[in-house]
């Protein structure tokens, strides 16, 4: 089964077939999910035991980077509306998304994901559309998401949209130690991920003017 295109560009080739855990996911403040739909990304046989972070911190994205290191460019959804099961994004949560563009132009994004719900995947399109690829959704647990990642996209850029209550798992499966906080709209993670199971990262802003 192919990942279902939510942008008008390219199809991407054949990933497979995924495993539904949407029902698993619990929300919190108000950020829990709405009706699950979409086809999946399969994360293959991989397990949740990723990589050991060692000393985790500020990454260094100079022109240093190995060729073979995994950048995942990591973000919450951006503001969006209070009422419906799957809400959309705010005038607010529009220009927040808005502002993702320019930072992301010169990232030579291989794939961009998002979950299977609405404010994550308007979050990304913006940006998806600028890059001409589309979005692509994943409904995996975050451990078999994260190992997904890198098994499928060693030396690669991606950009993942998730929530407050997905993000952390996210961070943990990967191997980041202290875990990064997620609590607010316009965070932004890049996180990098060795060949040889190293992992750091560092933490940004945007769309905040």
């Amino acid at each position: 089964m192919l990942p279902l295109v939510l942008a008008a560009c390219t199809a991407p080739g054949p990933v497979g077939t995924g495993v539904d855990t949407s029902g698993d996911q619990s929300g919190d403040e108000g950020d829990g999910p709405g009706e699950s739909g979409g086809a999946e990304v399969d994360s293959g046989d991989s397990g949740s035991a990723l990589v050991d972070s060692g000393d985790s911190g500020a990454a260094d994205t100079g022109a240093g980077l190995p060729a073979d290191a995994l950048v995942i460019w990591a973000l919450r959804h951006a503001e969006k509306e209070d009422e419906g099961d799957d809400p959309g994004l705010t005038p607010e949560g529009q220009a927040r998304a808005a502002a993702l563009v320019p930072l992301m132009a010169a990232e030579p994004l291989a794939a961009i994901y998002a979950t299977d719900l609405q404010r994550t995947q308007q979050t990304v399109e913006p940006t998806a559309a600028d890059h001409g690829l589309p979005v692509l959704v994943d409904e995996e647990a975050e451990d078999e998401f994260a190992a997904f990642l890198v098994a499928t996209h060693p030396g690669e850029t991606v950009l993942h949209c998730g929530h407050s209550y997905t993000l952390p798992d996210f961070f943990e499966a990967l191997g980041l130690d202290p875990v990064p906080t997620v609590d607010d709209y316009g965070q932004l993670w890049e996180v990098l991920v060795g060949a040889d199971g190293s992992v750091s990262y560092s933490e940004s802003r945007f769309g905040d003017e």
